[in-house]
């Protein structure tokens, strides 16, 4: 399909991205945390004035140097914050396949340009607008555009001229839900359809419920402040007939009252805390998302890739015929090439062996593995003879292969014992044949044996289970495995496995049954999109936040409907990723639970701080007014400016120590 389709070429790409600058989205709406100081420095410039009127200049003199200090303060933390939100955003690029040079090459979506040919699949993320060239039963998520959860048809022969987002288009942001598509790009960057008309294009600087809260006492200090300052200032001129007394009278107590740590020094520290993370393999994509992480109470995670390593090993060969031989019989069952994690694992451990499969095997007809048959086989010519080979479940070979009662009984009870102890089993057989059949279940089968597999737990696993217990968070695995094999995953990282739940049976549940089943059970098996969506669902009447893992196309809603939905980086999928909170990039669990135990530990230190300003600015406040009254020295002004300094250099050292 792509062969007719050279795209640009080297040169036609620089011109481009000269022309048309980076496929990036910039935000020009930035909010200036400097006009929170403005009050305390226009109390300095009220103060400067009132010792130039005294010709007091050395006072004032210091007074200016104290202004400017506080302005260079507050400008190096702006731009320092802008460095930290650039940096946050360079791990946020994501990838994109497109064909430049007659070659198919993955490149960072930023240097997309205007007329590159772009391939996206089920999955991924569109990262420009883009006219469609060629599509395959292709669907488009574009509820980031529309707020519509519904999958949308696209085809570059549907058009539609009149509709707000055109069919024979897909544009930024959206997400394929199913299908292919070869397009070509119309739009990038501040262009896009998404940069144009939405309102809330993601900001780095979305305020949280903690940084609210900052910003408030902030506010409310400096309206108290103004209101102290003329009251003094009145109750001044109309006792003492004195307005300069009364100006450095109510200039000294609004110094004490502002505090000097302005909401940019705290949002400087969380999102330097935020990189801090993501230095540490966790993105968390909105910082309002801070809040709801270090309130989880419950968390759910998949087992497969999150819990468990990522690779399939095989564990034993069980047959009764000669090893090698054996090894044979798997090696052609499977395809060579491939990305099933299984039979890569059986190709492992037949190269591991030294096992050489014979050229003269001719691979004539394949019968591609299905959720029905729950196996799939190869036919190879050998020496101008036809053989067949199957593997797939022991349930699914008892179907075609030659074996009596007896002998299914005593490998269904076998297979049993390896579930328990935590491995997959893959049962395989073979036999020659006199023609090729349409049908699998044509076959008469001879049972070769069976092939025991493990996927091991990640390591520190145990560890932050018991991370989970120490920090009061119910944690639940939901797998697809075998109700044994579950039991015996729970058993390896520490879980309560007493009670596990099947798919099935929380099928056959009443909401309330569900509700009360779920306050015991730690483990769920046979577990699918549907099922986890409903488990979410109702821990949510249970628990305060409930953080979910999810990282297939058809998780997105139940990542969109979580307190917090996480996704992994390498495992998960572009539309998982999108829906997601954080995005774990090294795939660990270990990491999921160290980020809420920091995030936790981060809150409380703000908290903690936050109080330390209340009380230290209200005693401040209070001591400028007691020397206001009994010691009225011009000086004061600048002795509590002094004081502040001291003080807030020590509230500085408390946040940015670890």
């Amino acid at each position: 399909m792509n062969n007719k389709y050279i795209g640009l070429n080297d040169n036609e790409v620089l011109n481009n991205q000269k022309l048309y600058g980076k496929n990036t989205l910039t935000n020009n709406n930035k909010n200036s945390y400097i006009k929170l100081i403005i009050p305390i420095i226009l109390s300095l410039i009220i103060c400067v004035i009132l010792y130039l009127i005294l010709n007091k200049t050395i006072y004032a003199v210091i007074m200016i140097f104290i202004s400017i200090l506080i302005l260079i303060i507050q400008i190096y933390k702006r731009i320092k914050l802008s460095k930290i939100i650039e940096n946050l955003n360079k791990f946020k690029n994501n990838i994109c396949k497109v064909i430049r040079n007659n070659k198919e090459l993955i490149i960072n979506s930023e240097d997309i340009t205007i007329n590159d040919i772009i391939l996206l699949k089920e999955g991924d993320k569109v990262c420009a607008d883009a006219i469609i060239l060629e599509s395959n039963n292709l669907y488009v998520d574009e509820s980031n555009l529309i707020k519509d959860r519904n999958s949308i048809l696209k085809s570059y022969d549907l058009l539609d001229k009149d509709a707000q987002l055109k069919s024979n288009y897909i544009y930024k942001e959206s997400l394929i839900i199913n299908g292919s598509v070869i397009a070509k790009v119309v739009n990038i960057g501040n262009k896009t359809w998404f940069a144009k008309n939405k309102s809330d294009i993601p900001n780095n600087e979305n305020e949280f419920n903690l940084q609210k809260r900052i910003n408030n006492l902030y506010r409310i200090f400096t309206i108290i402040s103004i209101i102290i300052f003329a009251i003094i200032i009145i109750v001044s001129i109309f006792i003492n007939d004195n307005v300069i007394y009364g100006l450095i009278s109510g200039i000294t107590i609004s110094i004490a009252t502002l505090p000097l740590i302005t909401p940019l020094t705290y949002l400087l520290l969380i999102y330097n805390n935020i990189y801090t993370l993501t230095k540490n393999n966790v993105i968390i994509k909105n910082i309002s998302s801070l809040d709801i992480i270090s309130k989880i109470k419950c968390l759910c995670v998949d087992k497969f890739g999150i819990i468990t390593e990522n690779k399939i090993v095989v564990k034993e060969l069980y047959s009764s015929l000669d090893k090698n031989d054996a090894l044979v019989h798997c090696a052609l069952a499977c395809d060579k090439n491939t990305n099933d994690l299984f039979e890569n694992a059986i190709n492992e451990y037949v190269k591991n062996n030294n096992i050489i499969i014979n050229d003269e095997y001719k691979l004539v007809e394949k019968y591609p593995f299905n959720n029905k048959t729950k196996m799939m086989a190869n036919v190879y010519e050998y020496n101008g003879e036809l053989y067949i080979f199957v593997k797939g479940t022991l349930n699914s070979l008892f179907d075609i292969c030659d074996l009596d009662v007896e002998e299914k009984y005593k490998l269904h009870n076998f297979q049993k014992q390896l579930f328990q102890q935590g491995l997959e089993v893959m049962a395989f057989g073979s036999n020659k044949i006199k023609k090729i059949e349409k049908d699998i279940f044509k076959y008469n089968i001879s049972f070769d044996g069976i092939i025991s597999l493990y996927n091991y737990p990640k390591a520190n696993t145990k560890e932050a289970t018991e991370i989970c217990k120490q920090l009061d968070i119910k944690l639940v695995v939901l797998s697809e495995d075998k109700k044994e094999i579950a039991a015996h995953i729970g058993k390896e990282i520490g879980i309560n496995s007493s009670t596990i739940l099947k798919g099935k049976e929380i099928e056959n549940m009443s909401d309330s049954e569900l509700l009360d089943k779920l306050k015991n059970v730690n483990i769920f098996s046979r577990i699918n999109s549907d099922h986890k969506l409903r488990i979410l669902k109702t821990l949510k009447h249970n628990y305060d936040i409930v953080a979910i893992t999810g990282n297939k196309v058809n998780d997105r809603f139940i990542l969109n409907d979580a307190d917090i939905g996480i996704s992994m980086n390498k495992f998960g999928t572009d539309v998982s990723k999108n829906f997601s909170d954080i995005i774990i990039l090294d795939d660990n669990f270990s990491t999921i639970v160290n980020t809420i135990k920091e995030v936790r530990k981060v809150y409380d230190k703000f908290k903690k701080t936050i109080n330390y300003v209340l009380i230290t600015n209200i005693l401040l406040t209070l001591l400028s007014i007691f020397l206001v009254i009994f010691n009225h020295n011009i000086l004061l002004p600048l002795y509590i400016i002094i004081i502040k300094l001291l003080l807030e250099l020590v509230i500085g050292v408390i946040l940015t120590k670890n």
